[in-house]
Formats: structure tokens, C-alpha cells, sequence
């Protein structure tokens, strides 16, 4: 049901569901879905059940140790596989959940220098926003629900649906729009990235949280500076939205909601993964993190209007399509061209920027599938005239094109299996579901499932869309190939292209 807030200066889309609106009661998944979420990931990150049927997992003890050695509430340290204590009062066990567990599936890369704003400022703002403390718990139960206890589903619809009437009821009162409404929104987005993926309900909230950033940083308003978390949410909460919108763009092979790099102008540049220096302590290696953080931004700009050079061919418009699709190799080459001697000589470099460099580099890899994908049935004739774009050390002038593709999926599956386990896997998921849908032999097909079927156990329904999205591709690339008796280079550019079967299907996925 979309809601529109009427009587605030703006309006803002919002969506509730009903639990019959989601397949039943109790649940809204099939017998087959609830034995997958039950699977146990290595290295013991997410919840899991003993054989006596215990839940365990990680317990949390809340405190921050400052310079002088003074503990500070509000930061979590975690402790592995110990049993949980019992939290008999439903709201604390959902935040306790939110900041312990699903606070590091949020920002991927949560390591000891890198202070998770989940955890550091989303308390902070929700102190005075009724709104944020129900999205936290909403998100909270939500991921229970998919991980260790279904019979929590009713209950996070219910947080969900009081988080969009209370934060429809405050956006009606408030006379001016505050960081703590754009944070709950951007929950209500991920709410439902975790819940299915699959639902135009997170892009719903997406507009919205445009609405509310414009409104924040308009030049007739301004920004809500007197808000006294303003300084330390700001620059997070606006690469939150990037990173969020950037994977509505790519996941839907459209432009971005707000144009241009905003995270750059409006931001403090990029915060959200590899290292969030405005949120507390920084890398011994942050020079360098921040090289790759320049780099992502500038690849960020190319994927975005990679959507854009999509919405020209749908419209018919090959002229404008060609302008844009030699801009973007250009701007692709120049910023092959300009990488950082770190991205070419990764020896000898710290663990996190080996990472976040390879991480960079399989997203690098995966836009240069998908442009190509974008691109391949209206400029067939032309792509032996592409320029020698070297996203990776396999990738070599003089390959054709067809041998440069192959060797940006063969890149982004090997850095997958190095630096994919566990929880890191949604640090290049995008990465990694575009070199599947461009695979054609059945072993690696059978790799890239099972590697999704395992990620699966971290309870983000996105995963398990993107999963049955790739089978569907895959069986009609093989039907489509066997019926028309084409070669393998050829066969992705029918009908069974991913952007188009998932429109066809009406259930977009939503992958950061």
C-alpha cells in the first residue's frame, strides 16, 4: 500500500504490508526456502543451532574503550559461540540482534579500527527518533526470523509496519526534515532488500529517501546543522544512500535517483566500506584505503551511466546510445589509465588494502561484463573496435573481445573464492552474480549456485532471488542456444538477458 505523506513540504513514498500481502501469517516462504536458512556458514559469523537445539552465536558486551582507558557505552564487542543469553523483553532482544549481528552483514568490512556507524551513530540519532529505534528493532526481528526463529515474522512485519506510521505521523509534524528520518528509511530499504529483494517496496523507499536528501541539502533549506549528530552522521548516512541507489541502478539497468557524485559534493566522499574514516578510528593504512575509496567513486560515475546508456537503447534512441557508449570506453579506459601503482603491485601491501584493491577490481571486472551485456544487441557489428580496456592482469591487449569478457569473469570468480568466505561475500555479491550471468558451461553455473545457496544462511532474501534469478537465465540461454543451434558468444544476447527476464517476471532483485 503506498502511502503518501501529505502536509509535509514534500511527499515521501512508503509501502506496509499485511501478512497476508506476504504469502500467510506466519511466513512467506516455502517449506524449501525455511530448510536453507537453516544451513550453517563457516567460520561461525551467524547464528546457528547445537545439536541439542540451542541457538548460539555471538554474545555482545556494549562498551568502548577510550584514550585514557575509560569505558564508553556504545560500542560492541563480540564474542564467538558462546550461548546466547535469554532476553525476555522482545524490543531488546530485536536491538541487541540488530547492533551485534546485523550491523556487520550491513557494512561488510567491520574490523577493530573501523568503527561501525550501524552500531555508533545509528543510537545516537535514534535517541530522539522513535522512527529509527522501531526500524532497528523491525530489522532486527526481521533477520531473526530468516536465521533462527520463523516464528518471529509476524512480529517484524508489525515493527515494520508501526516504523512507516510513526515515520509517516513525524514527517506530517516535524517542521523541517532531520538525518535521523533519512537513516530510518534507508532501514526500511534494507528491511526489505533482506526480506525478499524481490519487491518494488525498496524502491519505493529509495524515492523517498531521495525526497528527504534533497530536502536536507537544498539550498533554500539547508541542511539540519543544528542537529547536535549532524557532523558525525552526515557524510555516512549520504554514502549509505549511494551505495544503496547505485545498486538500485545496477540491479535494474537504469540511472541512478540522484545524479552525479553527490557523495563527493554533498558528502565527505566515500565512507560506507573501506574504512569509514569519519566515524572514529583509522587504518595504519589509511592513505591508502583512501586511493581505492577515489577509485570506487570514479567507478561508481561509470556504472551509474551505464544505467543511463540502457534507458537510450530502450527508448530507441541509437544515436544519443552511441554518444553515450563512447563516452563511457573512453571514461572506462582513462580510468583503467590512472589506477594507483597499489592496484598493479599488491605484494607487500596490509591485508585490508589487498582486499579492498582486489574488491575494486572484480567490481571494475563486472562492470566491464555488464557494459558489454548492455550493449551487445544493438551495437553487435561493432564491438571488435572496443579499445584494450586492462581491468585485470589476465585481461591483455591483443584479446578479442569475447577473450577479455572471459577473463574479467575468470578474475572475478578468483577473487571471489579468495576473499568471499563467509560474511565477506556481500562485499563483492553484485560483482559476482554479474559473472554469473554471463557463464554458459554447468560446472562453474554449479560453483556460483553453490556458493549462493550458502550465503543463503546469513538470511538476506536478495541472495536467494539473485539465486533463482541466475537458474531461470541459465536454462533459457540452454534452451534458447539448443533451439537456434547458435555458438556460446552468442547466445546471451536474446531474450534471456537478466535485466530483462527479471522485468518480465516483475520481481527486481536489489544487490549492493
Amino acid at each position: 500500500m503506498g502511502l503518501e505523506c501529505d502536509g509535509y513540504p514534500f511527499k515521501v513514498d512508503m509501502k506496509i504490508f499485511t501478512p497476508e500481502s506476504m504469502g500467510g501469517a506466519s511466513s512467506g516462504h516455502s517449506n524449501a526456502r525455511r530448510r536453507r536458512k537453516t544451513r550453517e556458514p563457516s567460520g561461525g559469523e551467524m547464528p546457528g543451532r547445537d545439536t541439542s537445539g540451542v541457538a548460539v552465536g555471538y554474545s555482545h558486551e556494549v562498551q568502548e574503550i577510550g584514550e585514557d582507558g575509560e569505558v564508553i557505552p556504545g560500542q560492541i564487542v563480540l564474542h564467538p559461540l558462546r550461548p546466547r543469553v535469554t532476553v525476555t523483553d522482545p524490543d531488546s532482544r530485536f536491538l541487541s540482534h540488530f547492533l551485534g549481528t546485523v550491523s556487520k552483514l550491513l557494512i561488510v568490512y567491520d574490523v577493530p579500527y573501523n568503527v561501525n556507524p550501524y552500531r555508533s551513530v545509528f543510537p545516537k540519532l535514534a535517541a530522539s527518533s522513535g522512527p529509527l529505534q522501531e526500524a532497528m528493532h523491525a530489522l532486527g526481528a526481521l533477520h531473526l526470523s530468516q536465521t533462527t526463529d520463523e516464528a518471529l515474522r509476524a512480529g517484524a512485519l508489525q515493527k515494520y509496519n508501526s516504523t512507516v506510521t510513526s515515520l509517516r505521523r513525524t514527517l506530517m509534524n516535524d517542521t523541517k526534515p532531520r538525518l535521523a528520518h533519512l537513516a530510518t528509511i534507508l532501514l526500511l530499504a534494507f528491511y526489505e532488500m533482506m526480506d525478499s529483494g524481490s519487491t518494488s517496496g525498496w524502491l519505493l523507499h529509495l524515492k523517498g529517501a531521495r525526497d528527504v536528501f534533497e530536502r536536507l541539502f537544498s539550498a533554500s533549506t539547508g541542511a539540519a546543522a543544528d542537529d547536535p549528530n549532524f557532523t558525525l552522521a552526515k557524510d555516512f548516512l549520504i554514502s549509505c544512500l549511494t551505495y544503496l541507489d547505485m545498486a538500485a541502478a545496477v540491479s535494474t539497468a537504469q540511472p541512478t535517483l540522484i545524479r552525479g557524485d553527490y557523495w563527493q559534493k554533498v558528502g565527505g566522499g566515500w565512507q560506507y566500506n573501506l574504512g569509514v574514516p569519519s566515524a572514529g578510528a583509522q587504518s595504519p593504512s589509511e592513505g591508502r584505503l583512501e586511493m581505492l575509496r577515489q577509485t570506487w567513486s570514479q567507478l561508481m560515475l561509470i556504472q551509474s551511466d551505464v544505467g543511463g546508456l540502457n534507458a537510450a537503447i530502450e527508448r530507441g534512441a541509437l544515436s544519443a546510445a552511441q554518444s553515450r557508449r563512447n563516452d563511457l570506453e573512453g571514461r572506462f579506459a582513462d580510468w583503467q589509465r590512472t589506477l594507483p601503482d597499489i592496484y598493479h603491485d599488491m605484494v607487500g601491501l596490509e591485508a585490508d588494502v589487498v582486499e579492498g584493491a582486489s574488491c575494486v577490481l572484480a567490481y571494475a571486472a563486472a562492470t566491464f561484463v555488464y557494459f558489454h551485456q548492455i550493449c551487445g544487441s544493438p551495437f553487435q557489428v561493432l564491438t571488435d573496435t572496443l579499445p584494450n580496456i586492462l581491468i585485470a592482469p589476465e585481461i591483455c591487449p591483443g584479446m578479442t573481445l569475447d577473450e577479455r569478457i572471459s577473463a574479467a569473469i575468470a578474475y572475478i570468480l578468483a577473487n571471489f573464492e579468495r576473499f568471499g568466505k563467509g560474511s565477506n561475500g556481500f562485499g563483492m555479491l553484485w560483482a559476482f552474480f554479474v559473472a554469473g550471468t554471463a557463464l554458459e558451461d554447468a560446472a562453474r553455473q554449479s560453483y556460483v549456485d553453490g556458493k549462493l545457496g550458502d550465503m543463503t544462511a546469513f538470511g538476506f532474501g536478495n541472495v536467494e532471488r539473485a539465486r533463482e534469478l541466475l537458474q531461470i537465465v541459465w536454462r533459457r540461454r540452454a534452451q534458447n542456444r539448443n533451439r537456434l543451434g547458435l555458438p556460446i558468444e552468442l547466445s546471451g544476447l536474446l531474450e534471456d538477458r537478466w535485466w530483462k527476464v527479471q522485468e518480465e517476471l516483475g520481481r527486481p532483485i536489489f544487490l549492493p
